[in-house]
């Protein structure tokens, strides 16, 4: 577990633009590894006063173009053979289907990281969010921030991984919405508050 690099610790919450923000860290350091450590895990790793003395930050994306975002790339990306996960992302016909039936299909969703709450990776055991959150739009300016704050370098940002798809508004019915909030409610709570915050 590398995601440390010297002087702060970057979340990477899958299909928030984490790999571009990765690859701009490892030019600076490059024995950065990019994986999908929690703050959990940095805790359980370094203890629960971690975060107290080590900045760390994190990119929320808007839930439900998170979650057409990861179900786009996952269709995409991954072969329709292998694991029993994969095999799931692509038994649904449309991303219509796959939010109808998120009810019998959360759990077993949940196994793959970019199904997972944007909530469960940047909040800590006491239920708290010690790391700095900021929305997925405004990727250039965290990445400007890192650079000044942090990377003190001229490191290009390049985006990476991007997954086709149209607007997250021209897809979602009413009833995709409701289900999308309801299990994926933490999420739309954290993005709002980080939202009233840029």
């Amino acid at each position: 577990m590398t995601r440390k690099s010297s002087d702060f610790v970057f979340i990477h919450v899958p299909k928030t633009g984490g790999m571009a923000v990765s690859a701009m860290i490892r030019k600076v350091n490059p024995a950065f590894r990019d994986t999908h450590d929690t703050v959990r895990d940095y805790q359980r790793l370094y203890g629960l006063d971690y975060f107290s003395s080590m900045p760390g930050y994190a990119l929320i994306r808007n839930p439900y173009d998170h979650l057409l975002s990861a179900f786009c790339y996952g269709r995409e990306r991954f072969d329709r053979t292998g694991s029993a996960d994969v095999e799931l992302l692509h038994s649904f016909r449309s991303f219509t289907h796959f939010c109808h039936t998120l009810p019998e299909n959360i759990v077993r969703l949940r196994k793959m990281a970019m199904f997972r709450p944007q909530s469960s990776f940047v909040q800590a055991m006491d239920g708290s969010i010690p790391v700095e959150c900021w929305p997925f739009d405004r990727l250039e300016p965290f990445c400007a921030m890192l650079k000044e704050k942090h990377l003190r370098t001229e490191t290009e940002l390049r985006l990476v991984n991007r997954s086709n798809h149209r607007h997250h508004a021209d897809i979602y019915s009413q009833r995709m919405r409701t289900l999308v909030r309801e299990y994926f409610r933490s999420d739309f709570e954290l993005y709002e508050s980080i939202r009233a915050e840029f």
